[in-house]
């Protein structure tokens, strides 16, 4: 794909901005704008998001929307080690970032994808790449289920399209394919099922949804934000299934499991912040751990709705950000005006307002190595607090 005259242009050309570039091209109509503009996108994106792919001659990428859609390298490599087997399905192969990460363990992969140039792309890729275990379909993944006679499957993973007439979309009865409707097929024809879905999508809600099939949650995050929300689910029901949360940043990284029913039986205490301030990372506030972080560590919480967790001893390994508290300055009072900091990064936690309503109230640049956070108690009074980092 591609003329001679198209790469050499990309070639010398692949680290401009993009908005500049589209610019040069209208003066160059012999050129393939459309196809040139992907692919400076795709290598400046693949940086970060596909290292292994970004520097790699010939390498066709997508359109910019394929391209945002696609999982990326490091989320594609964490779920290959939950799976493995014989025959994987990728119902929604896209780009084929999944299809070629997590086929490194299992003997086949089918990669099903409606459009065709996208399909050819990807073909491309894989015989430049060396990976010969694909086998492709042209279709959606309903026309595939039709079809299918393969005499085993091992395991169906599905990313349905967030997007409807243009919008955006997260609940799995909006996103296409239509998940609900499809399962009972894909749990006929195959023991396991793996769902991407909308990290916003609330978990409880599509527990229910999914009818008590879910044995697992996947919470993927790379440097304190989630990446990817994936449901493992099976032909038995489950009562309780156990989520887990990995942040994946080498920096960062540490593992948190638990399951729903400890959550539930917890216990909790609530009191003024101590020595120590922790700030839970966002995968545990998005798994609904409140109550079983604080009784794993030992902490107790600020308030019911603030998620601020405090003790008196030094927790190295807290997944989150931990804080040495400095002082404690209930808000309004002439001591808050007096703060005597002119800088400071400010966090906004069940306040009231917002950072940068904080910040021209107390006149304080959000920059430097000071924290303040403005939070409420459990009797509902808001408080500053100054707290150097801890790590």
């Amino acid at each position: 794909m591609g003329r001679t005259e198209d790469w050499a242009f990309i070639a010398e050309h692949q680290a401009e901005d993009l908005a500049q570039l589209a610019l040069q091209l209208a003066k160059r109509p012999e050129l393939d704008r459309s196809f040139i503009l992907a692919q400076v996108n795709g290598r400046q994106k693949a940086k970060e998001k596909l290292p292994d792919w970004a520097g790699k001659a010939g390498l066709i990428f997508p359109s910019r929307l394929s391209m945002q859609q696609s999982s990326s390298q490091m989320t594609a490599q964490k779920k290959a080690e939950y799976l493995a087997g014989g025959t994987l399905v990728d119902l929604t192969g896209g780009f084929g970032v999944d299809s070629y990460y997590l086929g490194q363990k299992f003997e086949r992969v089918y990669h099903v994808e409606p459009q065709e140039e996208l399909q050819e792309i990807v073909r491309a890729n894989f015989s430049l790449l060396g990976f010969d275990r694909a086998e492709f379909f042209l279709g959606k993944a309903e026309e595939f289920l039709e079809q299918a006679n393969l005499p085993t499957i091992d395991c169906f993973y599905i990313d349905p399209s967030r997007r409807s007439e243009g919008q955006k979309v997260f609940r799995l009865d909006d996103c296409q394919p239509q998940l609900l409707e499809i399962l009972p097929r894909l749990l006929e024809l195959a023991p396991r099922v793996w769902v991407k879905a909308a990290t916003m999508l609330d978990i409880q809600q599509a527990l229910q949804q999914l009818g008590g099939k879910v044995r697992q949650i996947y919470i993927l995050a790379w440097r304190n934000e989630c990446k990817e929300l994936l449901f493992e689910i099976g032909r038995e029901s489950v009562i309780s299934p156990q989520i887990q949360i990995e942040e994946i940043y080498p920096k960062r990284a540490f593992s948190f499991q638990f399951e729903l029913a400890e959550e539930e039986r917890a216990q909790l205490s609530y009191g003024a912040l101590g020595s120590y301030v922790y700030l839970p990372h966002t995968g545990l506030l998005k798994a609904g751990a409140f109550k079983l972080l604080a009784e794993r560590y030992g902490l107790s919480k600020l308030a019911i709705n603030s998620h601020i967790y405090s003790s008196e001893k030094e927790i190295l390994d807290f997944p989150g950000r931990a804080f040495r508290l400095i002082r404690a300055i209930p808000y309004p009072s002439k001591a808050a005006k007096k703060l005597g900091l002119k800088k400071a990064q400010i966090i906004s936690k069940n306040f009231g307002m917002s950072v940068e309503q904080l910040r021209k109230k107390l006149k304080i640049k959000q920059s430097g190595g000071s924290y303040l956070l403005a939070s409420r108690d459990q009797e509902n009074k808001t408080w500053l607090y100054e707290m150097a980092p801890l790590f």
